[in-house]
């Protein structure tokens, strides 16, 4: 299997990741946030049912599980739990070495549905190298609309054969599919029931398979 994600990736001159449940792993840090927002403004809703739809950005899951609270609240009270608790987030390991070395001889981008500026601590924090990086601040609609991977692909001048998008849930997928890209599960990360033709069971498996083999 792993094979064939080199086959994939041997062409490739755009390599897209997502972030959480790819690069970081930051269930922690999402769970106490979405608590949070329930507790502050008295909401049943509960974190699985939150965690079904990340992928999306923070006010398209709202609408989608029919959050009745007010979104500008729940933004505020979701965004300050997630600043205070960012020490919770932790990379998958291989995680920067497999970034930063791929960002040697390829293209690299980040496309995420966090907010720009926990986005931006992040990044900064683990010294994570990206050519782009791509917030729901940045594109509406966002991911998985596939306005962000056409318009790279047009400013880079690539062929859709040369990008290859990697995430780990089914909106994913949807994104790479409508954007006629290669996608690669990260079945190690949040989306694990899931199964797809290509997948890497982790970061630091697929970084030594692509320098030392």
């Amino acid at each position: 299997m792993v094979k064939k994600n080199l086959r994939i990736l041997a062409n490739k001159k755009l390599i897209i990741f997502d972030f959480d449940g790819v690069i970081i792993d930051s269930k922690t840090n999402m769970s106490l946030a979405w608590n949070s927002v329930c507790r502050e403004l008295s909401s049943k809703v509960l974190f699985t049912t939150y965690f079904k739809n990340i992928g999306l950005p923070f006010n398209e899951i709202l609408k989608k599980i029919k959050f009745e609270k007010n979104f500008r609240s729940a933004n505020f009270l979701y965004n300050k739990a997630a600043l205070d608790n960012q020490h919770r987030i932790k990379l998958f390991a291989g995680a920067k070495k497999i970034v930063n070395q791929l960002h040697k001889k390829k293209i690299i981008c980040l496309v995420t549905s966090k907010s720009r500026q926990r986005t931006k601590m992040l990044i900064k924090k683990f010294k994570l190298k990206f050519d782009y990086v791509f917030c729901p601040e940045d594109f509406s609609p966002f991911k998985p609309n596939p306005k962000i991977i056409t318009n790279l692909k047009n400013k880079l001048n690539l062929n859709l054969s040369e990008i290859v998008y990697i995430g780990d849930m089914p909106i994913d997928r949807k994104f790479a599919r409508l954007a006629g890209v290669d996608f690669i599960h990260a079945s190690y990360g949040y989306g694990k029931k899931v199964k797809y033709g290509n997948s890497v069971r982790n970061l630091k498996d697929l970084y030594n398979k692509l320098f030392k083999n």
